[in-house]
C-alpha cells in the first residue's frame, strides 16, 4: 500500500507545478501573435499615411490646373464677347449690308478667339522688339557720352599740362585780358563824360 500511494505522490497531477511549461509557452505564442499583428498594423498606418499625401499633392496639382483652365476659359470667353460687341456695332453702324458678314463671324467665334490670341501675341512680340531697339540706342548714346567725356577730359588735362609748362603763355593771355578790360573802362569813362557835357550844354 505505502508503496502504491509513493507512485501516485510521485506521477504529476494535471494542473500542478509540473505543468507550468505549458501556459508560459502558450502565452508566449499570443504575445508573438500580438507583436505580430502590431507590425502588420504600423505598416498599414504608414501606407495609408503615405496614400493621404500622395492623395493630397494630386488634389493640389489638380486645383491648380483647373484654376489655369478657368483662367483661359475666361480669357476666350472675354475675347470672343469684345470680338460680339465689335461685330454687332458694326452691323449697327453699317445696317442690313453687313448681315452676311456678321452671320459668318458668329459661326467661327472659336476661331475668331484663336485669332485675336494670335494678334496679342504678335503685338507683345512687337512691343518686345520695339523695347529691344529702345535699349540699343539708349545703349548707343550711352557708349557717345562716354565717349565725349573721354575727349573732354583728354583735352582738360591738355590745355592744363600746357598752362603748366608754357607759364608766360597764361601770363601773356592775363595781360591780353586785362588790356581788354582797360579800354572797356576807358571807353565807359568817356563816353559818360561826354554824356555829362551835352547834359550840362542843354540845361545851360
Amino acid at each position: 500500500m505505502t508503496d502504491v500511494v509513493r507512485t501516485n505522490e510521485t506521477q504529476p497531477v494535471p494542473g500542478s507545478a509540473s505543468a507550468a511549461p505549458t501556459g508560459s509557452s502558450s502565452s508566449l505564442l499570443v504575445s508573438s501573435g500580438s507583436t505580430q499583428m502590431t507590425a502588420g498594423q504600423l505598416s498599414q498606418l504608414h501606407t495609408a499615411k503615405r496614400h493621404r499625401e500622395i492623395l493630397r499633392d494630386y488634389a493640389q496639382e489638380f486645383r491648380q490646373t483647373k484654376a489655369k483652365i478657368t483662367a483661359s476659359r475666361e480669357r476666350e470667353d472675354l475675347l470672343g464677347s469684345v470680338y460680339r460687341d465689335l461685330v454687332n456695332r458694326e452691323s449697327t453702324v453699317y445696317g442690313s449690308g453687313s448681315k452676311d458678314h456678321v452671320a459668318i463671324s458668329s459661326g467661327s467665334t472659336q476661331s475668331t478667339a484663336t485669332r485675336l490670341l494670335l494678334d496679342e501675341q504678335e503685338k507683345y512680340h512687337r512691343s518686345n522688339r520695339l523695347i529691344d531697339n529702345h535699349l540699343s540706342a539708349a545703349s548707343t548714346i550711352r557708349s557717345a557720352l562716354r565717349a565725349q567725356r573721354v575727349a573732354l577730359r583728354n583735352a582738360t588735362s591738355g590745355l592744363n599740362s600746357l598752362t603748366s609748362r608754357f607759364p608766360r603763355i597764361k601770363q601773356l593771355v592775363g595781360k591780353i585780358e586785362w588790356r581788354q578790360r582797360k579800354d572797356s573802362i576807358v571807353l565807359g569813362f568817356v563816353i559818360a563824360c561826354c554824356i555829362a557835357f551835352l547834359l550840362i550844354y542843354k540845361l545851360s
